[in-house]
């Protein structure tokens, strides 16, 4: 902040409900990408964590100064909506949520002929955001309801965040009054105010030694997301999803987290909600408590994964032989998982969240009974590739598929069935059950396969391609290549058929039977060029 404090100035604190506001000025960038990515998003992701720090969540605008001309130079305004953050909000989202809604405007703004002239400056604006407070019944959402993993109370007070923490105790899915006052006294009430607003939840937490509290919200996407989490679980802990209908809120407690979340999950981790372990931060699950309790959560997210996330193709997910994990971190691993049930037999030694194609041979160094295949999606034709493939299968394989989303991220999804998951794209007869995995060479049985596999294990991994119909001739086009030539010359053999002597083959495997050999006896040749007078003949006779 020392360094820029003649580039970054404060203009007013606490106008017009908001904070405060900043002005970056403008010194010598003329093109406003550098000037936003350069020199503008250092200083709103370090003020932005400043004030986090003190206030929990706020709205933040940002308003782009410049100088545009068309007939006459103008100043113009380019204004952001007010975007939302909290403390588990991802700061590099939200700025590029800021950027691109200034750059759309900005293409809009140019499209009318104008010209952009100079960059005067950036003002950043945080807002006061006016704080949630829970209130009186509304009715549970049926995506949620029928998670039957939250208790809603029907009150018609402003208690709910009380009859929220109380549903902890009560196993009846039936409330009433009677039963929360039997709880009521086990906790520490005072001062908070009814209704209760998320900033109050703090109180709460210190009144009552040893708990805490974690409330989550619905997004617009309808995916379950952190509004306010605790620095730490302990042992009297809550989880809390905040429902709203734009004019008021309502707390209910989440018995089961992981039902919760599972609908925003893939079809197959769905059926492993009881052997998951989800990060609360971040939302991404793990099979093992050891597994999220050295995981590194990456802050907090409110781009939550889901099966959207992993843009596997349709027919590749109608083959029904793949495992998909909903984020690409750790999708390698996951794979072992899924298969293994034990991730602490092999040395995960400089193995990382992103594994690459080399950390994978690495990994099978590392581990001798393991080894992997690894398959690619080519989306320009819709082929399946060979990325890696090993000599060997050994005692504990693995077939992978590695795809990309729109987003740039890597995913490895496990194959259970290989010819499966090939078949459609190999076999055109329908006929094949048996297919190599390095050349996609398919056959009817397995011992043609075996047979096969000895040759194709010497070559690189390669695939047999026909051409296509109206791409299966082969022509001379690139006539700008061709160089006239003084002459050319055309030759002739002529030869006589004798008959060879040949043994009887074995019909009872293919063979090829020599009958005729070609013997020359002579010879033509006719040259013609443009200073040759006549046209030359010549014929010889071959000697035997």
């Amino acid at each position: 902040m020392e360094k820029n404090i003649e580039k970054c100035v404060l203009i007013n604190s606490a106008f017009k409900n908001r904070i405060c506001t900043y002005f970056i000025k403008n010194k010598k960038y003329k093109n406003i990408n550098f000037f936003l990515k350069n020199y503008c998003k250092k200083f709103f992701s370090r003020q932005t964590r400043l004030l986090l720090g003190k206030k929990k969540s706020f709205k933040v605008q940002i308003c782009l100064k410049s100088y545009f001309k068309k007939d006459d130079e103008k100043e113009i305004e380019f204004k952001t909506p007010n975007f939302v953050l909290r403390e588990n909000d991802s700061l590099k989202k939200i700025w590029k949520k800021n950027c691109s809604c200034l750059q759309s405007e900005l293409s809009d703004f140019q499209a009318q002929g104008y010209t952009l002239t100079s960059i005067a400056g950036l003002e950043i604006r945080y807002v006061l955001l006016k704080s949630i407070r829970g209130s009186s019944y509304i009715k549970t959402p049926d995506a949620i309801k029928n998670t039957r993993s939250v208790a809603n109370f029907r009150n018609r007070d402003d208690f709910c965040f009380k009859y929220s923490i109380l549903s902890k105790h009560i196993i009846k899915r039936c409330f009433s009054i009677k039963l929360f006052s039997v709880y009521e006294n086990k906790y520490n009430w005072s001062g908070l105010k009814w209704p209760v607003s998320i900033d109050d939840v703090k109180i709460f937490e210190k009144n009552n030694k040893n708990t805490s509290v974690h409330i989550f919200c619905i997004s617009n996407e309808g995916l379950i997301e952190p509004l306010r989490l605790s620095k730490k679980e302990r042992d009297n802990h809550f989880d809390l999803l905040l429902l709203s209908n734009g004019k008021k809120s309502h707390f209910t407690y989440i018995r089961n987290f992981n039902k919760l979340v599972a609908p925003q999950m893939s079809a197959n981790i769905k059926k492993l909600t009881n052997k998951m372990f989800v990060c609360k931060k971040c939302m991404l699950y793990h099979f093992t408590k050891k597994s999220l309790d050295f995981h590194k959560c990456c802050k907090h997210t409110t781009n939550l994964p889901s099966h959207v996330n992993n843009t596997i193709p349709l027919n590749l997910k109608l083959t029904r032989s793949l495992v998909v994990f909903d984020y690409a971190e750790d999708s390698f691993k996951n794979c072992i998982r899924y298969k293994s049930n034990n991730e602490n037999e092999y040395d995960w030694t400089k193995i990382k969240p992103q594994t690459s194609l080399k950390q994978i041979v690495k990994f099978e160094k590392k581990n001798k009974t393991v080894s992997f295949n690894v398959f690619g999606w080519n989306e320009a034709n819709s082929e399946i590739m060979i990325l890696k493939k090993i000599k060997e299968e050994k005692e504990d394989h693995y077939d992978l598929l590695l795809t990309k989303n729109n987003e740039g991220g890597y995913f490895y999804s496990y194959i259970k069935d290989i010819n499966k998951f090939l078949f459609r794209y190999i076999s055109k007869s329908g006929k094949a059950k048996y297919i190599c995995k390095l050349c996609f060479s398919n056959f009817l049985s397995i011992e043609n396969l075996t047979t096969h596999k000895k040759n194709c294990m010497v070559n690189s991994p390669s695939k047999v391609e026909v051409p296509t119909v109206g791409n299966n001739i082969l022509k001379f086009e690139n006539f700008h290549h061709q160089q006239r030539i003084p002459f050319v010359i055309y030759l002739d053999f002529e030869c006589l058929l004798e008959k060879i002597d040949t043994t009887e083959p074995d019909s009872s495997s293919s063979f090829t039977m020599d009958y005729q050999s070609h013997k020359p006896y002579s010879f033509a040749y006719y040259i013609v060029g443009p200073d040759i007078e006549k046209k030359q003949v010549s014929s010889l006779h071959c000697k035997k």
